[in-house]
């Protein structure tokens, strides 16, 4: 019996190696019991044996907006009414301000996402709405703060440029 498992190993690892996805050394997750050879590692790729959703429509738009207006993730931010804005798949950065994106719903038309201040874990609701290419409208606001002047956001992402160097 382990002479058949070690045979299939092995068979699965020569497949890989000749398809062109095997790693070497520092490259690898996890080197595992085939030595110092395993599967590339992706940082924003799924956890293995985690089954992931198709995108929602929403959440698909949503990233398209990312494409057509800042080209990476790295290295785009867009100047807005009151100040800077930078918007990545995981997070928002609005006016100095860093949330964490938990969840994007809505239509193509109208895309809500509920996110966390980084800060102080307040939820924020955000609607983006698209108003064709290079230009977004934004509103929303931090909810259930005990404050004054709670944090209000309604921008007009218009002017983009790479980098802020």
């Amino acid at each position: 019996m382990l002479r058949l498992a070690v045979t299939i190993l092995a068979l699965v690892a020569a497949s890989s190696a000749w398809a062109g996805g095997l790693c070497i050394g520092a490259e690898c997750r996890d080197a595992g019991p085939v030595g110092q050879y395993a599967a590339p590692v992706d940082r924003l790729a799924p956890a293995p044996g985690v089954v992931t959703p198709p995108l929602s429509a929403a959440r698909q738009t949503y990233e398209d907006l990312l494409t057509d207006l800042w080209k990476s993730e790295a290295n785009g931010t867009c100047l807005g009414t009151l100040g800077a804005w930078h918007l990545t798949p995981y997070h928002i950065m609005a006016e100095a301000t860093v949330f964490k994106i938990a969840s994007i719903t809505g239509t193509p038309a109208r895309i809500g996402v509920l996110a966390r201040r980084v800060s102080d874990k307040a939820e924020a609701q955000f609607t983006f709405v698209p108003r064709g290419r290079n230009r977004v409208d934004v509103s929303g606001q931090v909810l259930g703060v005990d404050d004054p002047y709670p944090d209000h956001y309604i921008a007009a992402l218009r002017r983009c440029r790479r980098g802020m160097e």
